[in-house]
């Protein structure tokens, strides 16, 4: 406290430095007349009286000087002096000043845009009390997940969160969260109970009553959820909105309270606005409306989830009791799960058993994390390398400027300034530039940031992630500010003050001994900075290399199926009311009306479907084999439509397909992958054997190849297809995948337009083709790669500036040596292949550092590779090659340019 009190007190101090130090001439003065006075009075002349008043006072300025230092000052006065001369000094070198600036503004730009997505996603708090104590009970990342069949420990169904709520002893409370899936909302115009506006689709989550209160959240209108939410199914058809919905959609209106929204046909009253900032546990995600999870069933009729324990759709988050540690609450709610799954089996399971997540929780839930944390971290260790590279190629500039002040630096040292005070003049410029720069870079920052979120986003909008410029990212803006001063500044004003100030003062800046960049048959600091441009360079073009064969590895690996001819078409047949028997005739009626539309090869059904919708898992048993362990009895499922394998183009390995004589009151039928024939029944067939399923004996038909559904990284996984004609749980949303003739993109729409024909009551969820949703699975490549591509781009233009910049200094400082040369009779042929010779020596030197710098640098990527390796041949030698002749041809042009130089212009420069 002290300290602050002396610094506030300092710079009072200097603001009153004018008017105190005014005061003191007067009083200087004063004191100076009244000696005068004496003196004559002593039979001094007036001149003479004069003269010996100022011998016995002195000059002013050592008593202006004796002020400041009694008031502390003395430093920031300086510093002041130095800011004041690094701004004319920049005023008088515009180009320079230019291009030092637009450099650090994208360096400090890039790497401030990359932090901020990185914060947003990876770093920052939710935006509530006490965030510490918050941990995520289920996986984090499975937030929109639902999974039907076998009851699941990474999330869970309604009656098994309530399970573990009300045996809970290790956390204060806990809340349940799960996906909405699409609402379809009308809000009630002010004042109008019956007319609407039009169909809205925001986002929603359903919650526990608990939610808000677990969180702390409060209400900035009206109230939030409580226990009355939680009572009976139904019983409250309340929403919460959103701060900045309540904004955005009802322009911050306080009678927003009571206002009726309809949501799926029900209408429901706003009954709070939470508080501003809360958006929701699930960071990335922008939840606009919160609904009570007891609305469930109302809200979706066709999909009644709340009292299933077969459906698992709920993840949890609560806070730790005092003393309480994370891995003693996962052991609790793990023991917890465990006994309610025993208690439903009717016996104690054996073998390992599947996990119970519980994890830190205080930056929130999110899938995105899991799709983008791996890539974030590798663009901040990309656009690091970035930044070293401007740094270099500033510092390169700065030694340039350097050289050209050396007389300037002599003069200053011959007049008596210390190397110390010279060296920190010239850092409070490069501090100068560096704050200016990263000001700049705020502004490339704040549109960075939103265009990488929307190259990462899948759809036509940005991920809603919340790329705010907080203190937060303020700061690491100011930290990389200093730290770019430093890298750059330091070493130039070292290196510029160490003079000798007798041969400065001699001899002009060009022909000083040993300038800062060195000279052309020595190794200066110059040499040195390019050829570490040129090392970190080949690591980013080595990792552009690998990433753009890896994606192109991706975008054309075999899936199992045909992805260029399929069309994927997401309906909610819910709305139609229908179930049992009728709803297989709306699957049937809507397949038989999309397979009569012109350019539709064959078409066929299923849940899941590809690359879209969810996933399943079941248990189930296989006769003749024993498990060791629980993970040996689950696979992967899905219920599919007639000539499922061959309409999407799957290879039926053994046996038959799935088709119209697999009918409810047939035998159970089902269809096997070849790992999981492989993996049951080894080398021998396993036509005619059977799986049990929920009590069920299926009678195993065909075996089909391995497909991959939703990531091409994927390795293969056990799965079965089982009929959808014989399910005794028909899904309300069904996929169609159709097989076309041609582009699947041109028969979206009418495709589209041919189902709501067919059934007016049906919603189409989406229509794309096969190709591009596995395009969109690649969104964390594709945004790795395009932006690394850029880096490296950027990364060669600056190495190629960086060697053209020396090397034109380097000849202009040697054009003496070449007259010579040319009046000994070199030919101009010889003197460029000499200097040409010279950088292809840097860029060798610099190889051959970046070398094991990329190898090493790729191992940071190895997981994000696919189909290449680390020391791919193609891509290395791509790398050197693009180097080479990038920084060849920026070392050319002053080359020739010195070959042209008249000899007498050349002898006469020096």
């Amino acid at each position: 406290m002290s300290r602050t009190k002396g610094i506030v007190a300092r710079l009072r101090a200097m603001l009153g430095r004018r008017s105190a130090e005014t005061r003191m001439e007067e009083e200087f003065r004063f004191h100076l007349e009244m000696e005068t006075r004496k003196n004559v009075q002593r039979g001094y002349a007036a001149d003479e009286a004069r003269r010996r008043a100022a011998v016995t006072f002195g000059g002013v300025e050592r008593y202006r000087e004796a002020m400041r230092d009694g008031r502390g000052t003395r430093s920031l006065e300086e510093f002041w002096t130095d800011v004041r001369y690094a701004a004319r000094s920049l005023r008088l070198n515009p180009t320079f000043s230019f291009v030092v600036l637009l450099t650090l503004a994208l360096g400090i730009g890039a790497n401030t845009a990359v932090f901020t997505l990185v914060d947003a996603l990876l770093l920052r708090p939710l935006p509530v009390r006490d965030p510490e104590q918050l941990v995520v009970v289920g996986n984090p990342t499975r937030v929109n997940s639902v999974s039907t069949g076998s009851a699941r420990t990474e999330f869970f169904s309604y009656p098994l969160f309530q399970d573990i709520r009300k045996q809970n002893r290790v956390l204060e409370d806990v809340f349940g969260s799960g996906r909405a899936s699409r609402l379809d909302a009308r809000i009630t115009a002010a004042g109008d109970a019956s007319a609407g506006s039009a169909v809205e689709h925001p986002v929603g989550r359903f919650v526990t009553g608990n939610y808000f209160s677990v969180l702390r959240v409060g209400a900035a209108l009206g109230r939030v959820f409580g226990p009355v939410e939680d009572a009976v199914a139904g019983s409250s058809p309340a929403v919460v909105i959103s701060h900045q919905y309540w904004q955005d959609r009802f322009a911050g209106d306080p009678g927003v309270l009571n206002r009726s929204i309809t949501i799926n046909d029900v209408r429901l009253t706003v009954v709070g606005v939470a508080a501003p900032g809360f958006s929701g546990e699930v960071v990335g995600q922008g939840t606009q409306v919160w609904l009570p999870v007891t609305l469930q069933p109302v809200l979706f009729p066709h999909r009644p989830w709340l009292e299933q324990r077969t459906v698992n759709w709920l993840v949890g988050m609560g806070r730790l009791k005092p003393g309480v540690t994370v891995e003693q609450a996962q052991a609790a709610i793990a023991t917890i799960v465990y006994n309610v799954l025993d208690e439903q089996a009717g016996q104690a399971a054996t073998g390992e058993r599947p996990p119970v997540p519980v994890s830190q929780g205080m930056r929130g839930m999110s899938r995105l994390r899991s799709v983008y944390a791996e890539s974030l971290t590798t663009l901040m260790i990309a656009v690091s390398l970035v930044l070293l590279i401007m740094c270099a190629n500033v510092a390169s500039l700065m030694l340039t400027r350097a050289s050209v002040r050396a007389r300037e630096m002599s003069v200053r040292v011959a007049l008596g300034a210390r190397r110390l005070r010279l060296v920190r003049q010239m850092l409070t410029e490069s501090l100068f530039l560096s704050i200016l720069g990263g000001a700049l870079g705020l502004l490339v920052a704040m549109w960075g940031s939103r265009g990488l979120l929307r190259l990462a986003s899948s759809g036509p909008g940005a991920i809603p992630l919340d790329a705010r410029l907080d203190i937060r990212v303020l700061a690491y803006s100011a930290l990389l500010a200093l730290l770019a001063a430093v890298l750059f500044g330091l070493l130039p004003a070292l290196r510029a003050t160490r003079t000798d100030v007798s041969v400065t003062l001699r001899a002009n800046s060009r022909s000083v001994t040993g300038g800062p960049l060195g000279s052309g048959r020595g190794w200066g600091i110059g040499k040195t900075l390019v050829a570490g441009q040129v090392a970190l360079s080949m690591v980013l073009l080595m990792g552009t290399g690998l990433l753009l064969r890896t994606l192109s590895r991706l975008e054309s690996t075999d899936a199992g199926l045909a992805r260029e001819r399929l069309l994927i078409v997401s309906v909610d047949v819910g709305p139609t009311g229908a179930r049992g028997d009728q709803l297989v005739q709306v699957y049937h009626d809507l397949l038989e009306q999309i397979k009569r539309q012109p350019g539709v090869a064959a078409a066929t059904m299923s849940e899941n479907g590809i690359f879209s919708g969810t996933e399943s898992t079941s248990t189930f048993q296989v006769e003749g084999f024993t498990a060791t362990v629980h993970q040996d009895t689950t696979a992967f499922y899905d219920q599919v439509g007639p000539d499922y394998a061959r309409t999407i183009g799957a290879r039926l390995l053994q046996g038959r397909d799935i088709d119209r004589r697999d009918q409810n009151n047939s035998v159970p039928v089902v269809l096997i992958n070849s790992t999981m024939a492989r993996f049951y029944f080894g080398t021998d067939s396993p036509i005619g054997r059977s799986i049990t399923v929920e009590g069920v004996r299926y009678a195993i038909i065909g075996v089909v190849g391995d497909v991959i559904y939703h990531d091409l990284r994927a390795k293969p996984v056990r799965r079965f297809y089982l009929p959808l004609s014989q399910s005794s749980e028909l899904p309300q949303e069904i996929v169609f995948e159709i097989a076309t003739a041609g582009d699947p993109a041109d028969l979206a729409v009418p495709v589209r337009d041919a189902i709501v024909a067919a059934n007016g009551s049906v919603s189409v969820l989406s229509h794309l083709p096969l190709d591009q949703l596995m395009r969109r699975s690649l969104s964390a490549d594709r945004l790795l790669a395009r932006i690394i591509t850029l880096f490296g781009g950027v990364a060669l233009i600056l190495s190629a500036l960086g060697l053209y910049g020396l090397m034109s200094y380097l000849t202009l400082r040697r054009l003496n040596e070449f007259g010579l040369r040319y009046a000994l009779g070199a030919q101009r042929s010889e003197l460029t292949g000499m200097i040409l010779r010279e950088a292809f020596v840097l860029i060798a030197a610099g190889a051959i550092a970046g070398l094991p710098l990329a190898f090493g640098g790729m191992q940071l990527i190895r997981n994000r590779l696919f189909g290449v390796s680390v020391l791919d041949p193609t891509t290395v030698a791509a790398s050197l090659g693009m180097l080479a002749t990038a920084v060849l041809l920026a070392a050319y042009i002053p080359a020739a340019r010195a070959a042209r130089v008249s000899p007498l212009v050349a002898l006469r420069s020096d």
